[in-house]
């Protein structure tokens, strides 16, 4: 680790030292803590803001269950795939 020296306003003080009181850690755990939380939301920012989101729900389909039988499914066209390929080599 690095030290690192910076100044705050009383009032950033207090609230820092109330939080870090309350999570029951030093100030200087708090204050990690916030940076890797600010880090890891500018790396990985929320699914709203993936500009694929607005995919999200915009096609419709027949069958209720493929989120617990996706696996069936997918070896189900598979084998009629591979089934239309055996046809053609015939």
């Amino acid at each position: 680790m690095r030290r690192f020296q910076i100044l705050i306003e009383e009032e950033q003080y207090r609230f820092l030292a109330n939080e870090a009181g309350r999570r029951e850690v030093s100030i200087s755990v708090l204050l990690r803590e916030l940076i890797d939380d600010h880090v890891l939301s500018h790396l990985n920012p929320p699914l709203e803001q993936d500009s694929l989101w607005d995919m999200v729900g915009i096609a419709r389909g027949g069958v209720e269950d493929v989120s617990q039988e996706h696996d069936r499914y997918l070896a189900n066209d598979r084998s009629e795939r591979m089934s239309r390929y055996r046809k053609i080599d015939s």
